[in-house]
């Protein structure tokens, strides 16, 4: 594997435990039941990360930086990094829960089909891509 691709996988890995860890603490403190169901799975907090980089950094750019936390060396919300990295994640967060929400008022919303369905991919894409209030 080239060297640049071990660090960037390295690095998604590296955001996953530690989305992982502030997730299951998110939870924790919801009492909303649909924002609990939004973030049932971590997979689609990762997904919106990588959409809301691609969007604020470009294709290659967003790698790049990515790549260059390889170590793990940093703790979310700590630093200048982490306080990056937080901020994305809440961003992440809030996304996958407004666009969630918005899916429940449809008519035959089935929880697990949002959660396997194509089209959920597409709507949190669109609505990352919208957002004008997204910044990193």
């Amino acid at each position: 594997m080239p060297e640049e691709e071990f660090r960037l996988r390295s690095a998604i890995w590296w955001l996953s435990e530690e989305f992982s860890q502030a997730l299951k603490g998110r939870k924790s403190t919801l009492q909303d039941p649909l924002a609990l169901s939004a973030l049932e799975r971590k997979w689609v907090i990762i997904y919106v990360s990588r959409l809301a980089l691609q969007r604020t950094k470009g294709e290659s750019e967003y790698k790049k930086m990515l790549a260059s936390h390889w170590k793990g060396d940093w703790e979310l919300g700590v630093g200048d990094t982490g306080k990056m990295f937080q901020n994305l994640f809440d961003i992440s967060v809030s996304s996958v829960v407004y666009v969630y929400k918005q899916a429940t008022k449809q008519s035959g919303f089935v929880h697990r089909n949002w959660m396997r369905s194509t089209n959920t991919a597409s709507d949190l894409l669109d609505y990352v891509q919208s957002n004008p209030l997204l910044s990193l």
